[in-house]
């Protein structure tokens, strides 16, 4: 009797399990809505990476998380690009690496080594650093254009998606990394969404001077949600109803903190986590936004 009741204990929970499986494969991949433009904020651990697909069927990659994660290879290939996988694709129109940090460049090589990548844009700097040379042979090899980003730039995605370059300006690329960050917009219809890379205070108060070019309903939360980004002066402006911070479970550095935590509610804006809810997607369908979890 005993190991009838344990059988059906363990049948139980295998079947638990392959739910649980299902509703994530099925969340994480769900077909992409006509006449949405969405946004899925990768669970990369401690680090950045963002796919964007577009309604007329653009795909643009922000960052690509870090490199030696556990469980073997980089994220580019053990995150990125099977999720471009999943969602039907191993093309990818712009791949923007927003600045020098391995936490957001890392995967890139590996990225571009299984994926067919037309344009390939960063901030311009540190290009003698093995990470960055890594991925700029890697482009070279495959004949992938390159670019460096800076503001005033903009793209057309087509069916009435507009993809602009915020920052960084060439004064703020002399400067420090995380300040340097590529700042992107994207607006759909009446819905738009700023994505930050690592900028903090300095590069959030030049940002300010653009006025309402700042206004949005879905804000990528600078520097995983560090008390140097995310000041209560930038979500004034921004007024966004939607923040997500990239971050890794019980990571050293303490992201998010709890002060940039406060700041979001105390301006009611809902903040999702990819270290508490695993892969997040938001949709914009020209006139809201919508979020569905992963975990």
């Amino acid at each position: 009797m005993k190991s009838r009741g344990m059988r059906k204990f363990l049948t139980v929970v295998c079947l638990l399990s392959l739910f649980g499986l299902f509703l994530f494969v099925l969340t994480s991949t769900r077909p992409l809505t006509p006449g949405v433009l969405r946004f899925t904020f990768l669970d990369v651990g401690q680090g950045d990476s963002v796919i964007v697909q577009t309604p007329s069927g653009r795909v643009v990659v922000i960052d690509t998380g870090n490199i030696g994660r556990e469980g073997g290879g980089d994220a580019g290939q053990s995150v990125v690009a099977p999720a471009l996988r999943r969602m039907g694709t191993n093309h990818i129109d712009l791949l923007f690496l927003t600045h020098p940090h391995a936490d957001h460049i890392g995967g890139a090589k590996s990225l571009l080594e299984l994926c067919d990548v037309d344009l390939i844009m960063d901030n311009g700097q540190d290009s003698a650093s093995p990470l960055v040379l890594s991925y700029l042979q890697k482009a070279k090899e495959r004949n992938i254009l390159y670019r460096v980003a800076r503001r005033g730039q903009s793209f057309d995605l087509g069916d009435r998606v507009t993809l602009r370059v915020l920052s960084p300006t060439d004064d703020e690329a002399s400067g420090k990394a995380n300040n340097a960050s590529i700042v992107l917009r994207f607006d759909y219809g009446e819905t738009s969404a700023i994505l930050t890379g690592d900028a903090e205070a300095e590069e959030e108060n030049d940002l300010l001077t653009l006025g309402e070019a700042v206004l949005c309903n879905l804000y990528k939360a600078g520097h995983h949600g560090s008390k140097t980004s995310s000041t209560p002066e930038f979500l004034a402006m921004m007024h966004p109803q939607i923040a997500v911070i990239s971050c890794g479970k019980n990571n050293l550095y303490g992201h998010p903190h709890p002060l940039t935590l406060t700041h979001l509610a105390e301006k009611e804006i809902r903040a999702y986590r990819t270290d508490l809810q695993g892969a997040i997607i938001c949709d914009l369908d020209g006139k809201k936004a919508t979020v569905t979890t992963t975990r």
